[in-house]
């Protein structure tokens, strides 16, 4: 007769939790990284600056706000555990 389960295993929980919260510091990391080019490139004009804005007010922005989920969802799961 098969069982069924309801919940999460503990153990894998608690890893994936860890595994969402070190790939959100890994992404913040690739995002400062991208953030720190974008400002030392030599880049002038209208365009760059239209370059520069997109980056900080889209891209940028939109790193963060994924990092933030993954660290979140990783303090979920590792509540949950």
């Amino acid at each position: 007769m098969a069982t069924s389960r309801i919940g999460m295993d503990t153990d894998h929980g608690h890893a994936a939790g860890t595994s969402f919260q070190t790939n959100a510091e890994k992404i913040r990391e690739a995002a400062n990284s991208l953030r720190s080019q974008v400002h030392a490139l030599y880049y002038e004009g209208p365009e760059a600056e239209q370059f520069k804005s997109d980056f900080e007010s889209r891209h940028y922005r939109n790193l963060i706000t994924v990092a933030d989920q993954a660290e979140s969802l990783g303090q979920h799961l590792r509540t949950k555990a």
